[in-house]
């Protein structure tokens, strides 16, 4: 099954005949897919920077559906599945979106990444994810 990422884009409204612009827009949906070689790639640098900087965490799992990515974990010191966080594909595997994975309400949220914006690499999602629930806030340094 392939994940497709859509963007919707509405084009400039067309203008009535007595040179008023018309209130209606017409939407043009683009779909641009995440390929089997973008996934591959960011399982494998995610799981380099799982082996190189989060020893504690067993496993690191990605799922696909639609434009997002979700990670969760296994850490060895809860041995249990815990889910990190939710990354949105948006045409680059540089440029993802970041939510975090709220237990309280067992949602997600966008937030800002420790960089201070909404959007980067997965290495810095992961980092800023495994810091707050992994209680190791050097990893945002």
């Amino acid at each position: 099954m392939q994940a497709w990422y859509v963007t919707i884009r509405f084009r400039q409204p067309p203008s009535s005949d007595d040179g008023r612009t018309a209130l209606r827009r017409t939407p043009t949906i683009e779909a641009v897919a995440i390929s089997n070689n973008t996934r591959s790639l960011l399982r494998r640098r995610l799981d380099a920077r799982r082996a190189e900087r989060w020893p504690a965490l067993i496993e690191l799992s990605l799922r696909f559906r639609g434009d997002f990515i979700y990670l969760t974990s296994t850490s060895i010191v809860a041995d249990e599945v815990m889910p990190l966080c939710r990354l949105t594909f948006r045409g680059s595997i540089e440029y993802l979106g970041f939510a975090m994975y709220l237990a309280s309400s067992e949602t997600y949220e966008n937030s800002v990444l420790h960089t201070g914006r909404p959007t980067g690499t997965p290495e810095e999602a992961l980092d800023c994810a495994c810091g707050l629930y992994l209680g190791d806030p050097a990893a945002w340094t």
